[in-house]
């Protein structure tokens, strides 16, 4: 599973599952069972009980209808009185979102993600543990307000979470994992003219994108393209075709590359993250917080290349066909554009502006996700993370105005 729907900029993807319901059709009743009955029931007509006289119709065939009728009432009220819980005895349908615990524990990544923090032409993020603190007066958002499950707001200035709602809980972030994808690129990036480098979109993976169904623009296999060109693909358009073609550019496959990502986490103080591949792609072992997710926005936001590419409102990105063929992909930045003006102007905030920002989606293991950074009209600004909204990006678009309009000040 992935995120996003290609009509917004960010397709989707989602593995539904078919509901079975498994049954066996009633069976007519044996003819030697008819006379057993029958039997039966000419002993009770013979014999009173409690001074009350059972007199029964000795036909058989009379009972019969009385008895199934009688056993199908018993049956409709076993099953009207079986616990909601067991439902999952006759359908089973996808798995409900995860809470907490449920999601397991991976293995912490040692080592740097780059040989000297600085060394490299955009490394130009913090060094070492960043994890965002709570504010010793942290409030809690009211749960009814909330179409998202877990939340986080942070107030850029004093670098704190000062509300949250189970921001240290688990979750799956989807394509919000695409924002250390570019982190990582960008830091492991050997010169800066490696921006203008080409790299010819492989067969390989975008089967493997196409298998899986993940959100993209449509790249075709032989086609070639500019790193920097990869960069704004991944976050604006969350194409990924064009992060994992980044990936095996920086460390020549992306099991490596992702190896790279979880020692970046585990560096910056990030325990309740891990990765498993550099799209969001659903996958157990690809998770993290909203309190983490925050964390990554606020360091990608505070490196020069990383802030460029998310405040991005659009990018062209020149392309050249294995033809030979020359075009471009427009790219744009989903929530800032397609989402915020064009489709929901009556749900964007009104003290603060919306300069960045990424969704992410994988169906009902993520809900719908989102991180995004927001300037007051004095410069102050904050990060709000979400995760776990039911029903669209418009929940989660309400739940940043709610969060914005209430904790900006």
């Amino acid at each position: 599973m992935n995120a996003e729907q290609n009509t917004t900029g960010n397709s989707t993807i989602e593995s539904n599952q078919t509901a079975e319901i498994s049954g066996a059709p009633g069976n007519a009743a044996p003819e030697k069972s008819k006379q057993s009955t029958g039997s039966i029931f000419r002993k009770l007509r013979s014999q009173p009980m409690n001074g009350l006289d059972f007199s029964v119709d000795p036909d058989v065939n009379s009972f019969l209808p009385l008895l199934v009728i009688a056993m199908a009432v018993l049956l409709l009220l076993l099953i009207i009185t079986i616990p909601a819980g067991c439902n999952t005895f006759f359908v089973h349908g996808e798995p409900s979102a995860p809470i907490g615990d449920d999601i397991p524990d991976q293995p912490t990544e040692t080592g740097s993600s780059i040989d000297t923090p600085g060394s490299h032409p955009f490394a130009d993020g913090e060094e070492g543990d960043v994890l965002l603190p709570y504010d010793e007066n942290i409030q809690i958002p009211d749960e009814s307000r909330l179409n998202s499950t877990r939340a986080a707001v942070v107030d850029v200035s004093t670098g704190t979470i000062v509300a949250a709602r189970l921001s240290g809980e688990k979750m799956y972030p989807a394509s919000l994992t695409k924002i250390m994808t570019m982190i990582v690129a960008v830091e492991n990036l050997p010169e800066k003219v490696s921006l203008s480098h080409k790299i010819t979109i492989s067969k390989q993976v975008v089967e493997a994108m196409a298998l899986e169904n993940a959100s993209g623009v449509g790249l075709e296999a032989g086609e070639k393209l500019t790193v920097e060109a990869l960069l704004y693909m991944t976050v604006l358009q969350s194409d990924g075709t064009a992060a994992t073609e980044l990936a095996r550019y920086i460390s020549g496959s992306e099991k490596e590359f992702v190896v790279l990502m979880n020692r970046k986490a585990s560096s910056m103080g990030l325990v309740n993250t891990h990765f498993s591949n550099c799209t969001g792609l659903q996958d157990e072992g690809n998770y993290s917080t909203c309190r983490d997710m925050a964390t990554i926005l606020n360091y990608a936001m505070n490196m020069s290349l990383c802030r460029q590419i998310l405040t991005a409102s659009s990018y062209t990105a020149p392309c050249t066909s294995n033809k030979g063929k020359s075009f471009s992909y427009n790219v744009t930045n989903a929530l800032l554009v397609t989402k915020l003006k064009n489709e929901y102007p009556s749900s964007v905030p009104k003290n603060v502006t919306i300069t960045a920002g990424k969704t992410g989606w994988t169906g009902k293991n993520s809900g719908y996700c989102l991180a995004s950074y927001a300037v007051a009209p004095n410069g102050h600004a904050y990060i709000v993370v979400t995760s776990q909204a039911d029903n669209s990006y418009l929940d989660c678009i309400k739940d940043h105005t709610y969060l914005y309009e209430t904790y900006v000040k």
